[in-house]
């Protein structure tokens, strides 16, 4: 029987160069049991007593080693299963912001990495929900005539 869950998240980022957004796109490794070698953004798994939001920054720090100038709650949960768990999972999205002059470290998780502007980022990523999510960062975030509506500050 199917279980449902909420226990991931997805990570959109970006960085800002002479006005025009750069997507981070992420190779993941051959090794990874889920999805080998597909390009994706920052995924991860909420552990036990830790919210969505706090799951989000520390996939950050321990996938790319960036630090955020700008955080968002992005509207839009993703949705995918996963056939070895049989688990559908809900995963909550989230945008952040970096410094143009940040430097990706990669964990062990991913193979590469590419900044992207939107078109090429778009075409790269193999899944469907990291495509919309990605759509709707760019529309209601970084586009948005008010970047702070869906902002996170704490």
């Amino acid at each position: 029987m199917i279980t449902f869950q909420s226990k991931t998240i997805q990570l959109h980022i970006a960085k800002e160069i002479d006005g025009e957004y750069f997507y981070l796109i992420l190779k993941r490794s051959e090794s990874e049991r889920i999805y080998p070698g597909i390009w994706q953004v920052v995924t991860g798994t909420i552990e036990d007593g830790e919210k969505a939001i706090d799951a989000a920054k520390r996939e950050m720090i321990e996938e790319t080693a960036l630090q955020f100038t700008k955080f968002w709650t992005i509207p839009y949960v993703t949705y995918y299963f996963d056939p070895y768990k049989d688990v559908a999972n809900a995963s909550p999205v989230f945008g952040a912001l970096v410094n143009r002059n940040s430097n990706v470290i990669l964990s062990e998780e991913h193979s590469d990495y590419k900044w992207e502007r939107f078109d090429n980022g778009f075409d790269l990523l193999s899944l469907p929900s990291h495509k919309q999510a990605m759509k709707i960062f760019l529309d209601f975030c970084l586009n948005n005539t008010n970047q702070s509506l869906f902002e996170y500050k704490a």
